[in-house]
């Protein structure tokens, strides 16, 4: 399921969040479980595929570690809220804080000026 395949990123993190909720048992499982190392292996292999094919979010930012950042903190998220009590938090709180945290950080443009990467001053 991808997170663009909506009309907005939050209607697809809400997509997702039912999803997931819809089956919590098994999302928990996958997650936290043995299974947890492949299945984020395997979903920013997923994301990579899907980041090859559209265009950058934005240029201060390389296509692949925004890739890994996204990938990583959506399912560490996921395996947070999973493991959480059943009612501590819903489909939409989860949905409005992947969209924060993603559009906050990952998605955001940058304002500041270009970063000379040969001098180290520029970067602290």
């Amino acid at each position: 399921m991808a997170i663009r395949d909506t009309d907005t990123y939050l209607a697809g993190f809400r997509a997702l969040c039912l999803y997931v909720d819809n089956h919590r048992d098994l999302w928990s499982i996958l997650l936290n479980g043995g299974a947890g190392a492949a299945m984020r292996e395997e979903w920013l292999r997923q994301a990579t595929m899907v980041a090859e094919a559209e265009k950058p979010a934005n240029a201060w930012l390389p296509a692949e570690l925004g890739t890994i950042c996204a990938s990583t903190l959506i399912a560490e998220t996921l395996a947070w809220w999973v493991a959480q009590p059943r009612d501590a938090y819903d489909v939409e709180y989860i949905a409005q804080l992947l969209f924060r945290l993603i559009s906050g950080a990952i998605l955001a443009s940058d304002p500041s000026p270009q970063i000379d990467q040969s001098n180290p001053e520029d970067l602290g």
